[in-house]
Parts: C-alpha cells; sequence; structure tokens
C-alpha cells in the first residue's frame, strides 16, 4: 500500500481497498470508480 501511495498508483490502492471488481461494480452502480476519486481528491487537497 504504500509503495502505491507514493507512486500515486491509484489503482492499486483502490484494488486493495475495494477489491479487484471495484471498476466493474461502479459502471454496474453508475458510479465514478474509486481509483479516479481518489486521484480527483488527491489533487484537490495536495495544492
Amino acid at each position: 500500500l504504500r509503495t502505491a501511495l507514493d507512486r500515486r498508483d491509484w489503482h492499486i490502492v483502490a484494488s486493495i481497498y475495494n477489491g479487484a471488481g471495484y471498476q466493474k461494480l461502479a459502471e454496474k452502480l453508475s458510479r465514478e470508480p474509486y481509483n479516479i476519486s481518489l486521484e480527483k481528491a488527491y489533487r484537490r487537497h495536495s495544492l
């Protein structure tokens, strides 16, 4: 997890927290995938 965070690899972080099927679940629920939400939050709060 630490390596993924240091590299800003939001896909790996999302997979660790939500499981490998997080993208399909988000699509099924018409939601934004967690990796995209993480990236947006990082950009919003890191500036």
